[in-house]
């Protein structure tokens, strides 16, 4: 629980919003309230998990139990998290040690689409 900070790549407000470190010192767009995923997430299994997340997909793969979750999409972006650069390589790190394989693509230099299968391995 706690305050993110979104910020918007250009002054207009027409482009997407991101949390902070994504977009490096654009102008703040607004604060919003956070609730960890595993407090929303049901207590059953999860076929599917969406993450589109604009640069917090970092800090919610390694918070979140993922144990109930068979299979993982969406976009992983080169952001600055907890202090270092992060890409697809730190998301691939954090999801193989939950017992997951990643498969993506460079969309851009800075934004892969990824699926991550739970390994079946005990």
């Amino acid at each position: 629980r706690g305050m993110l900070t979104l910020r918007n790549r250009d002054i207009s407000g027409t482009s997407h919003v991101a949390v902070s470190g994504h977009f490096k010192g654009g102008p703040l767009f607004c604060e919003a309230s956070v609730v960890p995923l595993n407090e929303i997430m049901p207590p059953c299994r999860i076929r599917l998990l969406k993450l589109d997340c604009e640069g917090a997909e970092y800090e919610i793969t390694a918070a979140a139990d993922l144990a109930s979750v068979e299979e993982i999409v969406g976009e992983a972006h080169r952001v600055e998290w907890r202090g270092k650069e992060a890409t697809i390589d730190t998301l691939a790190e954090l999801l193989a040690a939950k017992r997951f394989v990643i498969e993506s693509r460079s969309l851009r230099d800075s934004t892969w689409p990824f699926k991550a299968t739970r390994r079946n391995d005990q």
